[in-house]
């Protein structure tokens, strides 16, 4: 039996991705995936356990392989006020919907309703003119904004 793609499908509460590493590092929470033996009944299920990245040696024997991601994370925080309230929040531009756009995840102090407008702001907290180009309806909207120019 081997591992099958459709067996690491899962769903991703956004509460859950990490804004910015831990400290110290090897404190980062790692999944370790045990296989079945070869010739046990394939039942679908997987033997999943929560460590962390310092307890990595105890799964590493001589001759296994260690593949590194380096994989860069694009600094995509953004801070904004609303324009109604002046009520601040931020967020993380989360992925990528081309040319510029961007699906953005965002926490804010009060509930956002459709038609609330966003004022993105600079680094140093002064209005970059930005404001999505579609209303926000919650954290769940589905309408990609388009990034402003500091974060390309």
């Amino acid at each position: 039996m081997g591992l099958r793609t459709d067996q690491l499908d899962f769903e991703l509460d956004p509460a859950l991705v990490a804004a910015a590493p831990v400290s110290p590092r090897d404190s980062a929470r790692m999944l370790v995936v045990t296989l079945p033996p070869a010739d046990a009944e394939d039942d679908g299920s997987l033997d999943l356990e929560h460590r962390r990245i310092a307890d990595l040696p105890e799964y590493l024997g001589a001759g296994d392989r260690l593949v590194l991601n380096e994989t860069r994370v694009v600094p995509a925080r953004i801070r904004g006020r609303r324009v109604d309230t002046g009520g601040g929040l931020e967020g993380l531009l989360a992925e990528s919907a081309g040319l510029g756009r961007w699906w953005a995840m965002l926490r804010k102090s009060r509930r956002l309703r459709p038609g609330h407008e966003i004022d993105v702001l600079d680094h140093d907290g002064a209005s970059t003119g930005f404001r999505p180009e579609s209303s926000v309806s919650s954290t769940r909207s589905r309408n990609p904004v388009e990034a402003p120019s500091w974060s390309r």
